[in-house]
């Protein structure tokens, strides 16, 4: 019986990452309209995440004019999917320092969301796509087998010697 919970974890977990794969493709054909314009980096740093030391996000705020209103934002680009390690965070903070004047892309429909970044993270999101499938796949042909009690390696070695 656990056997089966298994499973349909593996059907579950693959339908949420093939949710947030979804989800990642349509803001990227939304940024696709995003406004580029100038903003300046207030503030630039790595931070850590607090419950787990492992985990490093690229904290960086600036400001931008938008319809000749102001507005400061923190967010770095359009995924939510993000890698987390130290080394990477370094990166973007540096490509980023503060004082920096910077493009920044902004939602024409919610001018107070913008990003630095509209670019994906490409091996982050093909990760995510492969485990999508991978558990997909794993969790519908493990419920298959135990639903029919098919057991394939029985069934060709009963076949086949």
């Amino acid at each position: 019986m656990e056997i089966y919970f298994l499973f349909a974890f593996c059907i579950f977990f693959s339908l949420l990452l093939s949710a947030m794969v979804i989800d990642t493709i349509i803001k990227k054909r939304k940024s696709k309209n995003f406004i580029k314009v100038p903003s300046k980096i207030i503030e630039s740093k790595v931070v850590c995440d607090d419950k787990d030391e492992i985990k490093y996000y690229p904290h960086i705020t600036y400001r931008y004019i938008f319809n000749k209103k102001e507005y400061l934002c923190d967010r770095y680009n359009i995924s939510q999917i993000t890698q987390n390690g130290l080394r990477f965070s370094k990166r973007i903070v540096k490509q980023y320092p503060k004082g920096q004047e910077a493009q920044c892309f902004v939602d024409p429909d919610k001018p107070e969301k913008a990003v630095l970044s509209v670019e994906l993270e490409k091996l982050m999101f093909f990760n995510l796509y492969f485990w999508a499938i991978f558990l997909g796949f794993i969790g519908i042909i493990g419920l298959f087998c135990t639903i029919y009690s098919y057991n394939p390696i029985k069934h060709l070695l009963i076949n086949h010697f």
